[in-house]
C-alpha cells in the first residue's frame, strides 16, 4: 500500500510466450494467431492514427473513474481536451487522479522539442506549466461545485527525468490507452492500442511501468499533491 496516495501496490506478473509464426502459414491461421495474442494481451482495439477517433471512448471512462493515471510528455492535450470529465471524476467519484510528466526545461524536454520539429523548441516546458496549471483550476471548480459539502478527490503530480516509453491513460486498473513514443512524431500522430484487464496483459504491464517511475520519483522528492 502506498501511504502517500492510499493506492494498491501492483504486483508483478510475467507475460506468455507465443510461438513464432511460420511464413508459410495461412492468412486465416495467421488472423487467428494474431486474434489469439491480442486477446490474451488485452489489446481491445488498433486506432491506426490521432486521437479523433477515441475521444468519446476516453471522454467516457476518465468520467467514471475513481482512480486515475496519465503520464506523458506534458499531458497538456489530454488535460486541456477533458476538463468536464476530469472536473466530474473530482467532484462525483471523488477520484484520486496521478499525473505523470516531464521535468520541465530539463535536457530531456529540450532532446524532444529538437527530435520532433526545430519549430517545438521552447514549447513543450510551458505545456507542462499550463498542465500544472489547468489540474489546480480543475481542483478549485469540483471544490466550488460542491460547496464543500463532499470531499473531492486529489490531485497528485510528478516530475520524471528520461523515463518516458509512451503516453499511458489507465482508469481504475481496468481500462488503458496507451500510445507509443516515436518522434519527430507527436503522439497525438501515432498509432494507439485500447488495453483492457486480462491476465498477464499489457494492462498490467503499463499499471507496473507507472507504480515503478511514480516510486522513483516519490523517492527523489519530485512528486507533490496539487491543493
Amino acid at each position: 500500500m502506498n501511504q502517500k496516495t492510499g493506492l494498491k501496490k501492483t504486483p508483478e506478473v510475467q507475460l506468455p510466450v507465443f510461438p513464432s509464426i511460420s511464413s508459410n502459414l495461412s492468412q486465416s491461421t495467421l488472423a487467428k494467431n494474431t486474434q489469439l495474442a491480442c486477446s490474451s494481451l488485452g489489446i481491445r482495439r488498433v486506432y491506426a492514427k490521432g486521437k479523433q477517433s477515441t475521444e468519446s471512448l476516453m471522454s467516457e471512462k476518465i468520467a467514471a473513474a475513481s482512480v486515475l493515471r496519465i503520464m506523458a510528455v506534458s499531458g497538456q492535450s489530454l488535460i486541456k481536451g477533458h476538463k468536464e470529465e476530469l472536473v466530474a471524476a473530482l467532484r462525483d467519484r471523488s477520484a484520486v487522479i496521478q499525473v505523470l510528466v516531464a521535468e520541465p526545461y530539463s535536457q530531456f524536454v529540450d532532446d524532444v522539442e529538437k527530435t520532433e520539429s526545430m519549430d517545438r523548441v521552447g514549447q513543450i516546458s510551458p505545456e507542462i506549466t499550463q498542465t500544472d496549471a489547468l489540474l489546480r483550476e480543475y481542483l478549485a471548480e469540483a471544490r466550488e461545485s460542491t460547496k464543500g459539502k463532499k470531499q473531492i478527490g486529489r490531485v497528485l503530480v510528478g516530475n520524471f527525468t528520461t523515463h518516458l516509453r509512451a503516453s499511458i491513460l489507465v482508469c481504475d486498473d481496468q481500462w488503458c490507452w496507451y500510445k507509443p513514443n516515436i518522434p519527430p512524431k507527436r503522439a497525438v500522430e501515432t498509432f494507439s492500442l485500447e488495453l483492457i484487464e486480462q491476465p498477464s496483459g499489457l494492462l498490467r504491464d503499463c499499471i507496473i511501468h507507472f507504480e515503478r517511475i511514480w516510486k522513483l520519483m516519490e523517492d527523489a522528492g519530485r512528486t507533490r499533491e496539487l491543493k
